[in-house]
């Protein structure tokens, strides 16, 4: 390396800041936005169990009469909604509520799946230099821990805290691989959709009937307590067996 060259290399480093900074930008705005259309769905009375029972009548109506037009709107929409933070446990229950409870686990998989891909392209390009600049000694020791394991540490994250948005936004800015990130979400996601899609049939039956829901009701807290059993499951297989064999 020549002496000039030497000298040239330290301004590379401001400009990455300024650039993986300007990247965050667009990131920060649109998640702004994203917030801003969430709020706007929440104003207009879609979430939320508001007249449940009206509301589950005239969407299953809407849906018998739709035929595979609403099946399209529901998988596009609901992938929409998650892209913008609406939690994707809302999107599986307004599909049970529309087609059933067995119909809502593809459709749930379906729109999670569809969401997760711009979620992690978003989160490649434009958070993770910045978040790298900002954390960079945490992020690498977390990486080093996930190195080669980084599908089974996603699957872990998806039992724990499904597809809540910081953790769609977690998982999309750390250095892992598209397929490690998309096949670990299909898998350990796959539980808490098959719940909440129940939650979804249990909660809307009950009150079309006039039946009163409390908080602790088991179609509240199933979903939480099953997702920290099954991830403890996973992990006593993955320390007896799987780490063994690896």
């Amino acid at each position: 390396m020549t002496p000039n060259q030497h000298e040239q290399t330290p301004p590379q480093e401001p400009a990455r800041l300024w650039t993986s900074l300007f990247k965050f930008s667009g990131l920060a705005l649109l998640l702004l936005l994203s917030g801003y259309a969430y709020h706007q769905v929440d104003q207009a009375g879609y979430h939320g169990l508001k007249d449940a029972p009206a509301a589950a009548a005239a969407l299953r109506h809407w849906a018998q009469h739709s035929n595979i037009l609403g099946i399209l709107l529901l998988w596009l929409g609901g992938a929409a909604a998650i892209l913008i933070n609406i939690p994707a446990a809302f999107v599986v229950v307004l599909a049970a509520a529309m087609y059933g409870a067995l119909p809502a686990v593809p459709l749930g998989i379906l729109a999670l799946n569809t969401a997760t891909i711009p979620i992690y392209f978003l989160g490649q390009y434009l958070g993770r230099d910045f978040i790298q600049q900002i954390f960079g000694g945490i992020l690498r020791r977390l990486e080093r821990q996930m190195h080669h394991r980084s599908m089974l540490a996603v699957i872990h994250i998806r039992l724990l805290f499904f597809a809540l948005p910081p953790a769609n936004w977690f998982l999309a800015v750390i250095q892992i691989g598209f397929w490690d990130y998309w096949l670990g979400t299909l898998l350990g996601s796959l539980p808490k959709i098959a719940l909440f899609a129940w939650v979804g049939g249990a909660i809307f039956g009950p009150l079309a009937k006039g039946q009163a829901l409390h908080w602790y009701a088991p179609q509240f807290w199933l979903p939480p307590v099953a997702g920290v059993v099954l991830s403890l499951t996973l992990r006593y297989v993955d320390k007896v067996f799987l780490a063994k064999r690896a």
